[in-house]
């Protein structure tokens, strides 16, 4: 097991400029495309996400009142308790509206490339 300590995560603007996330793990570990990604989120205002078309985005909510996710098309989620969760696809136009103040989320991204779901996979 390898234990990853909050002070050696590396943070990386958002694709859209809203935000910062802290990578845990990716794979590979440099470059782009990545096949998938752990990420720890900060979101402290309500806007937009940023587009990952081609990817599976799910969500865990680790701190905050909750948030609320709109989607272009499809149903609105809702994300209230600490553990809560929802998936989404990532090319789908996505609107958070924070519930009640800044929340952090656990995100986990995979490209609908990706054979598997463990280190060592292969595209």
């Amino acid at each position: 097991m390898q234990i990853i300590r909050r002070s050696s995560l590396v943070p990386v603007p958002w694709k859209n400029g809203g935000g910062i996330t802290h990578e845990m793990i990716r794979a590979p570990a440099t470059g782009d495309p990545f096949r998938w990604r752990v990420s720890i989120a900060q979101i402290d205002a309500s806007g937009p996400f940023s587009n990952f078309t081609g990817y599976s985005r799910k969500m865990v909510l680790l701190r905050g009142a909750g948030l609320r996710l709109r989607f272009a098309a499809g149903p609105e989620r809702r994300l209230h308790d600490i553990g809560d969760m929802t998936e989404f696809d990532g090319a789908a136009a996505t609107e958070c509206e924070l519930l009640d103040g800044p929340c952090t989320d656990l995100n986990l991204m995979v490209s609908g490339r990706c054979r598997g779901c463990e280190p060592g996979w292969s595209v």
